[in-house]
């Protein structure tokens, strides 16, 4: 379950890289598509490449807590510990989209 959940953090990392780069135009499959960013090209960009970057931390900060825990953790702490970073980048992100409307 651990090496799963770490090559998930590190196939979020390859995710967020295009959006980082501001190499995604909008669209209705990939990205922060939300009304606000589908709204307007001047959101989308800085939005998507926000959210990237939180995204990317997200899953360094989860694979490391991943690695850092003890052979005898709980499944559900495994869990907690790749979706708590990810939730806070998410949330992060709607915090940014609200100063950029």
């Amino acid at each position: 379950m651990r090496a799963r959940l770490v090559a998930a953090c590190v196939m979020w990392v390859i995710i967020s890289i295009p959006l980082i780069l501001k190499l995604v135009p909008p669209n209705g499959i990939y990205g922060f598509r939300i009304p606000a960013t589908q709204a307007s090209r001047a959101i989308w960009y800085p939005a998507n490449a926000f959210m990237g970057w939180a995204l990317s931390v997200a899953a360094v900060v989860g694979a490391t807590l991943l690695l850092a825990l003890p052979g005898t953790a709980k499944r559900w702490l495994l869990w907690a510990a790749f979706l708590a970073p990810m939730f806070g980048a998410i949330a992060a992100s709607f915090v940014y989209v609200q100063h950029l409307v």
